[in-house]
């Protein structure tokens, strides 16, 4: 698998006649399209729109900035990386427009709810995870009629014990051409990646090193 608006002026009178509690739509000056369906990241539901646009990313966000604390929002602003990412936030929703310069603009618009979090794993999830590990980012959607979950995680355990971890577990529960097989990258970084199918289910997992632990990408896609 792979964050959003008109002219601003009167937006907190449209907030309150409509029950919104955040800007809704894609800026002036941008394009947005679907990013997937029915996102969850860690657990807490998110619309988002890849947006592109002219001009530079800061002008943008010095007007948005502007329009946002006008309207009555708790607005933060932020670089992660090379991304600027502007944040509209309220006692019910969050707005989040991440962009960067890149013939143009370019990035993210997501519209949160908080208060509808909920566990950061699916219940039916299908593949366990070992004991110990430390979650750092969970997605789930749709995306082309199947749904689609993107696990990151680390653990303390070495890689080629994960490793043969999935490697049992997937045999022993009815998924089929498991199979593992080690890349490398230079003399000393290696990784190791890991794939099965079952009933029109697809599993990949990618395990390497990363200061001092283990890191791992699972990715697992539902049948249509």
């Amino acid at each position: 698998m792979r964050l959003l608006i008109r002219p601003l002026a009167g937006l907190s009178l449209l907030a309150a006649l409509t029950g919104y509690a955040c800007p809704q739509d894609v800026p002036a000056g941008l394009k947005g399209e679907p990013v997937g369906q029915e996102l969850v990241v860690n657990g807490l539901p998110m619309t988002v729109r890849q947006v592109q646009g002219r001009g530079t990313s800061a002008e943008l966000l010095d007007r948005l900035t502007r329009d946002w604390e006008q309207a009555g929002f708790e607005v933060k602003r932020s670089r992660a990386g090379h991304w600027d990412v502007l944040a509209a936030r309220s006692d019910q929703c969050l707005t989040t427009l991440q962009l960067i310069d890149r013939e143009g603009m370019f990035g993210y618009f997501g519209i949160s709810r908080p208060q509808k979090a909920g566990a950061w794993l699916p219940k039916d999830l299908g593949v366990a995870l070992p004991g110990g590990v430390q979650l750092n980012s969970v997605v789930t959607g749709l995306d082309g009629g199947r749904r689609g979950h993107t696990i990151g995680f680390s653990s303390s355990r070495g890689i080629d014990d994960l490793d043969q971890f999935f490697l049992r577990q997937l045999g022993n529960t009815g998924w089929q051409g498991v199979s593992s097989h080690e890349v490398r990258s230079g003399a000393a970084q290696r990784a190791r990646i890991v794939s099965a199918q079952k009933a029109g289910a697809e599993f990949s997992l990618v395990l390497w090193e990363e200061d001092r632990s283990s890191r791992a990408l699972l990715n697992l896609s539902e049948p249509p």
